[in-house]
């Protein structure tokens, strides 16, 4: 079963993973770097989420 941090973390790694697709094909760059950077915040929580929950498993 899924625990709630595993849920954020797959929809922060899908939100990271459409943003920055997104950013790709946009013409405008101030919304260029507005999605860009909300990609990469979501990533990087993900990825806290990740780490924190493999580190209380044990799995440095």
């Amino acid at each position: 079963m899924l625990s709630t941090l595993d849920i954020v973390a797959e929809i922060d790694l899908a939100i990271g993973g459409a943003l920055g697709l997104a950013g790709t094909f946009v013409a405008s760059a101030a919304l260029r770097e507005t999605l860009w950077t909300i990609e990469g915040v979501a990533l990087m929580e993900a990825t806290e989420l990740l780490t924190m929950k493999y580190h209380r498993y044990g799995n440095d």
